[in-house]
């Protein structure tokens, strides 16, 4: 994520207590090439495994929080492989600090983030997209039993409540509490088999200003041995993100590739 002076890169460590986030800040002003190095880093524990970090501008970052894995150990073979993060939350960037995700103003319930407020399954993960004039945000979902949702709601209206949570002792609003529900704008969900991703993927989202969405999906290389990433660019209310995605290419840089 470029903003104007700095280079911000969100990497997942695995731990016991839940999956940590390293949020690292690498100085390019007056650096048109070269090598970055010797960044500064946030640490945000049991923020868990996103591929989210949604730079609003300001002094904010949009990403998801909470891991999976709070609460419960009941986990498939499947999460237990990812802990993805279930929530979404909204940081001021500050270096050298650690912060849990209970310290975080952030959105929860989000298998209800939708217009109605209804309950769209158990949450499995979340992902966020900020729209490039920041006037709205999208969040996307999927459930444990792979249905897929996506919301967009208005920012003005969020940062309002996550400021007002910021000075709050209790830092979290549910998707289906007024503050949260009556800034959302459209939303719409399929259950599995009834929509369509490149490898039923999603590594990355994001929410143009004319509402279309795109979603960069890949292969994992542990089970085919090469990646071939793609891209899907489709409008509001698509389901099949996988006819007409573009491959991509790149070089094969062996590494694990999540879904």
């Amino acid at each position: 994520m470029f903003g104007t002076d700095y280079l911000y890169v969100d990497q997942t460590k695995g731990a016991a207590g839940g999956a940590l986030q390293y949020i690292s800040r690498y100085g390019i002003k007056n650096k048109p090439n070269g090598t970055l190095s010797n960044p500064d880093v946030m640490t945000l524990t049991r923020c868990g495994h996103t591929q989210s970090l949604q730079w609003d501008g300001g002094n904010h970052f949009w990403i998801g929080v909470k891991v999976k894995s709070v609460g419960t150990r009941e986990l498939t073979a499947y999460e237990e492989v990812i802990d993805w993060a279930t929530q979404i939350g909204r940081i001021s960037y500050q270096p050298g600090a650690t912060i849990d995700y209970t310290q975080i103003p952030r959105i929860l319930s989000i298998s209800r983030a939708n217009l109605s407020g209804k309950v769209f399954g158990s949450i499995l993960r979340c992902e966020v997209a900020l729209t490039s004039d920041r006037r709205y945000l999208l969040v996307w979902s999927m459930n444990t039993a792979r249905g897929i949702q996506f919301a967009y709601y208005k920012t003005e209206q969020l940062n309002k409540e996550m400021d007002r949570l910021t000075n709050n002792a209790s830092k979290y609003s549910g998707a289906h509490e007024a503050p949260i529900k009556k800034a959302c704008i459209g939303s719409y969900s399929a259950v599995f088999g009834q929509y369509n991703l490149p490898y039923n993927s999603l590594q990355g989202i994001e929410f143009a200003n004319n509402f279309v969405v795109y979603i960069n999906s890949d292969q994992s290389d542990e089970k085919y041995g090469v990646h071939r990433p793609r891209v899907s660019k489709k409008p509001w209310g698509t389901t099949d993100f996988e006819t007409g995605s573009v491959y991509i290419n790149t070089p094969n840089v062996s590494g694990y590739r999540e879904a």
